[in-house]
């Protein structure tokens, strides 16, 4: 190595660095050569954070345990017309918030103004039932369920159409009587016991 990368510290690499402190919550950046302190954010504690059941996991759970269960996907909104034409929005299990806010569940940002920012309407998936319904958010705005207004929880059919603003859905069911994820887990959980 030579005496040039010695003196710097090694190269590209060596120089943004971060030391973590023992148990204080302070850090150390390396940033141009000079070290600095910055305050670190605590650590939260996820005991009792609230957990969403997915199809084989149990309550207690460790959150991270299998990753890929958020992103199952149980169905999808398309959109048939208006800002956002051709886009295609997967549902998770359990409540699906709707709205244009980066934090719902099923974001419809397209430029519809008349779509609530937060929960304009939910589409929920009862897993136990393998059921969709479809519910008002609690907006000025209603949402449509084919022509009539969703004032109260609906259950919902594969294929439905539903209107937000001057947006147009088609609402498309994964799972339902026929197939859940689930299902995929207790044939393997079977298949694979002596």
């Amino acid at each position: 190595m030579s005496d040039d990368k010695q003196k710097t510290g090694g190269g590209f690499f060596s120089n943004p660095t971060r030391k973590l402190g023992g148990d204080t919550n302070e850090s150390t950046r390396k940033i141009g050569g000079s070290d600095r302190t910055q305050s670190q954010a605590p650590k939260r504690d996820l005991s009792s954070a609230t957990r969403l059941a997915r199809p084989g996991g149990g309550a207690g759970e460790a959150p991270d345990a299998a990753p890929q269960a958020d992103n199952m996907v149980v169905g999808w909104l398309v959109v048939l017309s208006g800002p956002g034409k051709g886009a295609g929005i997967p549902l998770g299990y359990g409540l699906n918030s709707i709205g244009r806010d980066a934090g719902q569940r099923a974001r419809l940002d397209f430029g519809d103004q008349e779509i609530s920012r937060e929960n304009h309407c939910s589409i929920a998936y009862d897993q136990r039932n393998r059921k969709f319904f479809i519910q008002h958010g609690g907006g000025q705005n209603l949402t449509y369920l084919g022509d009539q207004p969703v004032l109260a929880p609906t259950e919902l059919a594969s294929l439905s159409t539903i209107s937000l603003g001057g947006t147009t859905l088609r609402f498309i069911a994964f799972c339902g009587q026929d197939f859940d994820w689930e299902d995929l887990e207790n044939t393997s959980d079977s298949g694979s016991a002596p």
